[in-house]
Parts: structure tokens; C-alpha cells; sequence
């Protein structure tokens, strides 16, 4: 566990990015990127700092070569991929994959592979699963499972925060737990991602671990934390996030959020629809506070913090 002159040492004397972020009023909604399918390999050893490099150097490339050319494009297959371990990795099995697909509606196709070893990467077929995510239906594994950032080399909130909430969920016998790598938003932490939704959520406090691990259980999205979702692009995670407070709306398919579009800069307009209902309202986003604050523990990167709200006119 990291100590508070490592997390001071490490990019800033003002304490640690977690801290920093919630003190200054930071919201975490919309706040996950955007990936359009997800998939977590079974690691067997601890994480070094580049977890997926260091266990499949080749399928790594191909990936950044994948999000190189979204980037270029705009479009195209940019999955995310993320090193997962057991608290008690096995030993002989073969290597557990699962894969988050995005459905229709909102809806998440939860898949489980198995593979001997990580040269099996290279045959997965992304544009399958972008394209054809039903052709996995074979593979559905519905377990509760939760991913819990616990990486500790990237940043030290993560190893803080993380290791204490993974502990909370593996009390109970309901939620298959794993350590997971980098995640993104070292600040957010404890950052868990429910790999049967997609959801990730932040600011995961050990004490109220399990209940979002009951709301997942539920079909719910939980109230607190929401960062977004696999498929979903982080305009449209804050607008579902927006719109479930405003209507007291939690079960998955009550609120889908089909179309997020610009209308001006920092304010979009919002197509959903709630409870099958039609609703078209705006985005706005706007500057939390004037203070600024670090991105991660060990960046030099600051920035003032911005949330988001729901307007009545578009």
C-alpha cells in the first residue's frame, strides 16, 4: 500500500488525485471514454505497469494499431482491453476471457472464452464481435462478476482505495471478484467495472461496495458513481445518468439514450427514450470550480473540474 509521502512524491505536494478531484466537486459521470466492445484477459502474476504488453506483446499492437486508426478516422473497432487477475489465480485451467458486447437498446451480451494461451488472442474476431455481438449468444455467461482497479504501479490511489474495496465485495458469495489493471481515472477511485452490464462506476467506497454489487444483481444501474458503459459514449453516459435522477428511473432498460448531437459548443441535444417514452432535452456542461486539480497522482496534467446538467430547452 502506497504511503502519503509515496502519493505526495509522486506529481504533487497537495495530496493524493483522489482526494483532490472529490474536494474540488468533480463529477465522474461521462467521465469512462468511449470503447465500443470490452474484453478482459486473465492474467496469472501481478501486474507490472504495462500489464497487457507484458502478458501479449502482440495482441497489444494490434490494438494500439486498432485505436490509431479510429483516430485517424473517427471510426472503426477500438475495443478496450484489460488484464484481470483473481485474488487467488489458478494455476493449471486455461485462461478465462470475457468480452462485454454491446446489444441493441442498451443492453450488454455478457461472454465467456476460454483459451490455452495468449497467442489465442490474435484469432479473436473483433469485427464480429462489434458487428455480430449475437453470434456469441453460446458463450453468454450472466455471473455477477465485478473488476476492481487495483494497480497500484500506475497510480497509488488505485492501490489505496482499490485493494480496500475489493476486499468489501469478495465478502460476498453473490459477486466473482478480480483485480484488474489500469483502468483510466486513477481519481476516481475505487474504480469497478460489472462486467455482466458493462457499468463501471467510481468512487467505490469499501462500506457501500455491495450494494451496488446488489443493484447490479437487480439489472439495475446504481445510483452513485456512474461512469458510464461499454458501447456508450461519455456524453450519452452522462445524459442516462442525468435523466435516471431526474425520473427516479434505476432497471437498465427504462432510460436508452439513443442520440446525443451538438447543438452549440458545450451543450448537445438528447434523444431518449424513458420508459418507452420519447424525451428530447439538452446537455450542458459547465465548470464545477475555478480550482484545478491533478488528472492522476503521477501526472503533471491539471485542469479545473466540469459536470454536466440536463436542460429543458434544447
Amino acid at each position: 500500500m502506497a504511503s502519503a509521502e509515496e502519493g505526495q512524491a509522486s506529481g504533487h505536494e497537495a495530496g493524493f488525485c483522489a482526494e483532490l478531484s472529490l474536494g474540488v466537486g468533480e463529477s465522474e459521470m461521462g467521465s469512462l471514454g468511449d470503447f465500443d466492445i470490452g474484453i478482459f484477459v486473465e492474467a496469472r502474476k501481478p501486474f507490472p505497469r504495462l500489464a497487457l504488453q507484458a502478458i501479449a506483446p502482440e495482441f497489444n499492437a494490434r490494438v494500439v494499431k486498432l485505436w490509431e486508426e479510429f483516430g485517424e478516422r473517427g471510426e472503426g473497432a477500438h475495443p478496450r482491453v484489460l488484464p484481470v487477475r483473481l485474488p487467488v489465480p489458478a494455476q493449471a485451467d486455461p485462461l478465462q476471457v470475457f468480452c462485454c458486447l454491446p446489444l441493441p437498446k442498451g443492453e450488454m451480451l455478457p461472454v465467456r472464452l476460454e483459451i490455452e494461451s495468449y497467442d489465442e488472442l490474435m484469432d479473436l474476431d473483433l469485427d464480429r464481435m462489434r458487428f455480430d455481438p449475437s453470434s456469441y449468444e453460446t458463450y453468454r455467461d450472466d455471473t455477477v462478476r465485478a473488476v476492481v482497479c487495483t494497480h497500484g504501479k500506475v497510480d497509488p490511489c488505485c492501490a489505496r482505495r482499490g485493494n480496500a474495496t475489493l476486499r468489501a465485495l469478495v465478502e460476498s458469495p453473490d459477486v466473482e471478484v478480480w483485480h484488474g489493471a489500469h483502468f483510466g481515472g486513477c481519481r476516481f477511485a475505487a474504480n469497478v467495472w460489472f462486467l455482466q452490464s458493462g457499468n463501471c462506476y467510481g468512487r467505490v467506497l469499501p462500506e457501500d461496495a455491495l450494494s451496488f454489487a446488489r443493484s447490479e444483481g437487480r439489472g439495475e444501474v446504481a445510483r452513485l458513481g456512474y461512469r458510464g458503459r461499454i458501447g456508450q459514449t461519455s456524453l450519452a453516459a452522462a445524459a442516462e445518468q442525468l435523466l435516471r435522477e431526474r425520473y427516479d428511473l434505476w432497471a437498465m432498460p427504462e432510460v436508452v439514450v439513443r442520440e446525443v448531437s451538438p447543438t452549440e459548443p458545450g451543450r448537445w441535444k438528447v434523444e431518449a427514450d424513458v420508459e418507452g417514452a420519447e424525451r428530447v432535452l439538452g446537455l450542458g456542461i459547465r465548470q464545477v470550480s475555478e480550482q484545478v486539480r491533478p488528472l492522476t497522482c503521477r501526472s503533471e496534467i491539471t485542469g479545473p473540474p466540469y459536470g454536466y446538467e440536463i436542460l429543458d430547452r434544447v
